[in-house]
Order: structure tokens, then C-alpha cells, then sequence
């Protein structure tokens, strides 16, 4: 019966090491998904205004396999309706990714959070080697057959269903709708 117990025992603590060793794993890869695309995505949005580009458009272009289907349509569908109408604001008037009109010049990555099958990581602007206080943004990600995709940004100094990327493009393609734009 002891040798069954302890059997068993070796077996439960195997497992659970084996579980958080993968979890671990898992958060690392995301970490390492959302740096990599900071690190390439935040010099052109810092220099954007400068060279008169939109530097969202610029990751839906190149980037656009890291975006879901839905993100990835709703910022297309952004783009569209911000070039039918340059004269007014009908788009997003802040860079979405950053959640800024002004980028820091770099950003750090900070913790990850997984919720039902979803991550959240916070990431925080750094101004003179200072990372801000709370994060800037919280990127929302999913995993599919070993790709990692972002599914939406939020915004706010927590994690909040309220203020998010989804919802702002959402308003604005319906809006656009009503106003015959985006048609």
C-alpha cells in the first residue's frame, strides 16, 4: 500500500512539474511573440509623424498574419474609411497599438495573465529610462496550432471589457455605415 501511495505521490508531483514547466513555456513564447512585435512595430510609430505615415496601417501591411480575422478586417475596414474622408476625423485618431497620439520611444514588456484560453500581457512605455506606472496597453492574444495572434488591445489601467480596440473600431465602421462612408 505504501509503495502504491508513494507511486502515486511521484506521479502527482511529476505531473504538476511537467503542467508548470509547459505553462511556463507557453508564457515565455507569448512574452517573446509581443516583444519581438514591439520591438519592430515602435520605431516606426515613433517616427510616424515625422515621415507622415500611419504606422498601424504599416503593421496591418506587413504584419497582418499576427492580427485575427476580426481585428485584422475592423483595422482594413478603419483604414478605408479614414482615407474616404482625410478632411475629418473619421478613424482612430491615436495610434492603437500604444494607446498614444504621442509614442514613447521605447516600450517594456511586464507580466503575462492567462484568463480562459486567452493572454493578456501589460505592456508599459519607458520615457528616460523610466517605465510608466501602469500600462499603456494590455494586448490580448490567442494561441492556434502553435501561431500566436493578437485578438484585441485594451486600454485603461487594468484589464477592462469596456475600452478596448474591438469596440472603438467597431463604433467607428458603424458610424461610417450611417454616414454612408463606409459603404
Amino acid at each position: 500500500m505504501f509503495k502504491i501511495k508513494s507511486l502515486f505521490l511521484v506521479f502527482i508531483f511529476f505531473f504538476l512539474t511537467c503542467s508548470k514547466s509547459s505553462v511556463t513555456d507557453i508564457q515565455r513564447s507569448c512574452l517573446g511573440f509581443v516583444q519581438q512585435f514591439y520591438d519592430w512595430y515602435v520605431p516606426i510609430a515613433y517616427n510616424a509623424y515625422e515621415n507622415k505615415i500611419v504606422a498601424s496601417d504599416i503593421a496591418v501591411e506587413e504584419k497582418s498574419n499576427v492580427f485575427s480575422r476580426e481585428l485584422l478586417e475592423l483595422l482594413i475596414k478603419e483604414k478605408l474609411i479614414r482615407e474616404r474622408s482625410p478632411e475629418t476625423i473619421q478613424g482612430l485618431d491615436f495610434d492603437p497599438f500604444l494607446s498614444t497620439q504621442d509614442p514613447c520611444p521605447e516600450y517594456l514588456i511586464g507580466e503575462v495573465v492567462q484568463d480562459r484560453g486567452r493572454f493578456f500581457v501589460y505592456v508599459y512605455g519607458v520615457i528616460k529610462s523610466q517605465k510608466n506606472k501602469h500600462p499603456d496597453v494590455i494586448v490580448e492574444l490567442a494561441l492556434n496550432n502553435d501561431k500566436w495572434f493578437f485578438v484585441n488591445f485594451h486600454y485603461g489601467k487594468k484589464l477592462s471589457s469596456d475600452y478596448n480596440l474591438l469596440i472603438i473600431l467597431r463604433k467607428i465602421c458603424e458610424s461610417a455605415q450611417g454616414d454612408g462612408v463606409g459603404s
